[in-house]
């Protein structure tokens, strides 16, 4: 019954991205684009959060913690095939026990976070539907400190708001000045990975001192404002560090 606790949130998330791919419209993005946005709006979980607003977007994706969850117990090998290929191998006979057991804190760590992750806390609606792929790109790759320090001044996403201010009334309302250590300047964005640089997700070390990834800031944010609360279970955000090898999937 526990091991089935620890999983449930995993299953539930995995089983999502499932559904998803195997329900998406079958025709080409380019030429189709109101089918796609039609379905999006009212089957990806980001936009079911906020009411069908195409502008939702994931604060941090829970596939990479969990490739890399998987490739810390094991191997990077063991992941073959891509996203969509591992997870429904994931699901079928003991897979989940055997790549993720369960008597292994870092797997009760993901499990907490997958619950937290899929609610409307690790969601925030961005100016501009461009910036969901583009801070998703090389050097980026979502990683939220690079994200709001490219959106200041001359940054690579500066441009998506009038000016600082409006940036900067921007975060104050998505409820992200949790990712600065007091004003909400450059050089107040919290150093996640312990790397001395918050351009970089990982630590010199070549350990990822991720708090899978953004568990405290989750959490702060979480009780910042009601709204973003869907989880009932209690979270102490300070018992939820966790370091992963550096493999990026």
């Amino acid at each position: 019954m526990i091991e089935n606790k620890v999983y449930e949130p995993i299953r539930k998330k995995i089983e999502e991205w499932i559904d998803y791919d195997v329900h998406k419209p079958d025709v080409p993005y380019r030429g189709n684009e109101k089918v796609h946005d039609e379905y999006r709006r009212w089957h990806d979980r980001d936009c079911i959060l906020t009411g069908g607003d195409l502008n939702a977007d994931t604060m941090f994706s829970l596939w990479r913690p969990l490739a890399n969850t998987i490739i810390r117990l094991h191997d990077k090998n063991v992941i073959q095939g891509g996203k969509y290929k591992f997870i429904r191998e994931l699901m079928k006979d003991d897979n989940m026990e055997k790549y993720l057991p369960a008597g292994q804190p870092v797997v009760k760590k993901l499990s907490l976070l997958f619950e937290l992750g899929m609610g409307r806390e690790n969601v925030f609606l961005l100016p501009d539907r461009k910036l969901n792929p583009a801070r998703g790109r090389r050097p980026y790759e979502d990683y939220m400190p690079v994200f709001l320090l490219e959106s200041f001044g001359d940054g690579a996403f500066a441009r998506y708001w009038q000016n600082e201010e409006d940036y900067i009334q921007w975060i104050i309302r998505e409820h992200l000045e949790v990712f600065f250590d007091g004003d909400i300047v450059p050089g107040n964005i919290k150093d996640l990975s312990g790397a001395g640089d918050i351009r970089k997700s990982f630590a010199p070390d070549g350990i990822q001192a991720m708090e899978l990834p953004f568990f405290p800031q989750l959490f702060q944010r979480d009780i910042s404002s009601v709204i973003y609360r869907t989880s009932t279970t209690p979270i102490q955000s300070a018992d939820c560090f966790i370091t992963i090898t550096d493999e990026v999937i």
